[in-house]
């Protein structure tokens, strides 16, 4: 799983991953994270964790 590890690997802990419908499509999960210090450093987690994501049609192409 790209996204939690690129989480982890910029300081945020996974406390759970879940997803609420069994049969959902497209098959949605659900992380909760913890990160401590300045509110910069899990928005940058969070972009990295982002970045492993592949979105078609949502407008994604144009990030800084």
């Amino acid at each position: 799983m790209p996204v939690p590890s690129r989480f982890s690997s910029h300081g945020l802990t996974i406390i759970e991953v879940h997803n609420h419908i069994l049969y959902e499509q497209p098959r949605l999960f659900y992380l909760h994270f913890w990160k401590t210090g300045q509110a910069t450093a899990p928005a940058r987690a969070l972009r990295a964790g982002l970045d492993q994501l592949q979105v078609v049609g949502m407008g994604v192409d144009d990030r800084q």
